[in-house]
């Protein structure tokens, strides 16, 4: 068939009406690329700045959420919203329409063309510390994500308080002070009890009048008491630049700290065997353990201040001034900084006969000899050779020691132990005396279960002191016993400060700023 001159024009015109609209469509979709490529580089550049915005304030509502309400229990996201359920079982919805999120009185709008559908998802970690919500646009042109992440630390901040100079003292005191109380009774008697702070007033062994009269104690199995100390920094105290100590209580203004873990075992006191058969003296004030834990011995050959002064050398260890090996490089006090942080206090050292004893001894009983001032010569004994001739003194003032008898007595829960404290070892009630008595989670938490020297002397033989079984009893043995676990224990100066961000936990023990 031939195409006359009308057929070969319509031809034409068909074929640049093709290549025409190909060129169109060519030219329309470079287009639309560019301008999607120009809208979405408007579109991230605006974008980093809405999402640092709501990483920051979505971040700060909710953990300020957690300070006023407590942890998060729970948190379940559906589609476009997120519910959050606080440890005083209030809730709070983190919803997102359209374009605009919301949380509480907080509300902030992203760019428009991010309206499309949108994702919310959550993820606890393990241990329940920390939070991690997702939260994806989608652009409504090109269905590309844009995604805001919001971690949330999921611990109760005690850092919005006002910032005081509050020492530490005064915080634990007005811990128990504000607290809700009840009574419980222990050996006739009434004892105020903060169940909450695990926190009680000792009535000083019971011979105040009034509940409030006596010393705070932290007591039960797992009080929050930490506290760092000895550190290498204290502008950055951490378990890695500071010893971890526990609080036993606040006496007379200072707060009273006792090691985490023992620094060895070595005699409380040993002796040439010309004196009590080289068994040692009870007599504090002389001690060869006051004087490897105290300043102003350094002139001894054997032990002196070499905990003090982080060194190392001799110590005293078994019968007629025996010695071993020993080293306080790394467990000793670490510096002058440590060192001003400690008070100059008087102990009390007076006795109590434990020697052979049938009867109960209660924790005010051993708190009223530890003070009393009636006190026995070295030549009482009821077994032995006993010659020293020492006259024994009712106090003694310096630095460091080890706990009292009364301090680990105490330390139990007496809602739930009803025993002397030669009895904490009873197995009826599941050991409920021990068991229920931080101390003694703090003395045999390890594989190593070594006994524990206490401070005071038995009047009843010259060579004797208290401490503590590993089966949780308190009985009488040998100064110059070795292997007998030493945990030194020591007032803070009254004036020593509180970081308000630490709140006694083991995951945020108090700080001294």
């Amino acid at each position: 068939m031939k195409l006359n001159r009308r057929g070969y024009i319509a031809v034409e015109i068909i074929l640049a009406s093709i290549v025409s609209i190909t060129i169109a469509v060519f030219l329309i979709d470079i287009t639309i690329r560019l301008v999607n490529r120009t809208d979405n580089n408007y579109i991230d550049t605006i974008f980093v700045s809405d999402k640092a915005l709501l990483t920051k304030n979505i971040k700060e509502e909710i953990e300020n959420d957690i300070s006023n309400k407590g942890v998060i229990d729970s948190i379940s996201c559906s589609n476009s919203n997120c519910n959050i359920i606080f440890n005083d079982r209030s809730s709070k919805e983190l919803s997102i329409e359209g374009n605009k999120v919301t949380y509480g009185s907080y509300t902030k709008e992203v760019d428009k063309r991010l309206g499309g559908e949108v994702k919310v998802n959550s993820s606890i970690s393990d241990d329940n510390k920390y939070i991690i919500i997702n939260i994806t646009f989608t652009n409504i042109f090109d269905d590309s994500d844009y995604s805001v992440i919001v971690p949330i630390s999921n611990i109760e901040s005690k850092c919005n308080e006002e910032i005081t100079s509050t020492p530490i003292a005064e915080y634990i005191t007005n811990l128990y002070k504000n607290a809700s109380k009840s009574t419980v009774t222990n050996n006739s008697i009434t004892y105020n009890y903060t169940s909450g702070e695990s926190l009680m007033n000792d009535r000083l062994g019971g011979t105040t009048t009034s509940l409030d009269g006596g010393n705070i104690r932290y007591y039960g199995a797992s009080p929050n008491n930490y506290i760092y100390f000895n550190c290498t920094d204290y502008s950055n105290q951490t378990s890695d630049t500071c010893e971890l100590w526990r609080i036993i209580g606040v006496f007379d203004g200072r707060v009273k700290i006792i090691r985490n873990n023992p620094i060895g075992g070595y005699s409380w006191d040993t002796s040439d065997a010309n004196i009590n058969d080289g068994l040692g003296v009870n007599e504090w004030s002389q001690a060869d353990l006051m004087k490897l834990l105290n300043p102003g011995y350094e002139s001894e050959l054997v032990g002196g201040s070499l905990y003090y002064n982080s060194k190392s050398g001799k110590c005293y260890r078994d019968a007629s001034n025996s010695s071993t090996s020993c080293d306080f490089t790394s467990s000793g006090i670490k510096n002058d900084e440590t060192k001003n942080k400690i008070a100059t206090t008087t102990w009390y050292t007076g006795g109590y006969d434990i020697f052979g004893y049938n009867n109960p001894v209660y924790s005010n009983e051993i708190y009223k000899s530890e003070r009393a001032s009636s006190l026995f010569s070295g030549t009482t004994c009821s077994g032995g050779t006993c010659n020293d001739g020492i006259t024994r003194k009712a106090s003694w003032n310096g630095k460091v020691a080890v706990p009292y008898p009364s301090d680990y007595g105490y330390a139990t829960d007496f809602d739930k132990c009803s025993k002397g404290l030669n009895e904490y070892d009873d197995s009826t009630n599941s050991y409920a005396c021990r068991n229920n008595d931080w101390i003694y989670e703090l003395f045999f938490n390890r594989a190593y279960k070594s006994h524990v020297h206490l401070l005071n002397p038995s009047n009843a033989c010259s060579y004797h002191n208290w401490g503590v079984s590993n089966e949780g009893d308190v009985d009488s043995g040998w100064v110059n016993k070795n292997k007998l676990d030493v945990y030194p224990t020591l007032f803070l100066n009254s004036d020593e400060v509180r970081d308000e961000c630490s709140d006694g936990t083991i995951d945020n023990p108090y700080r001294i700023k």
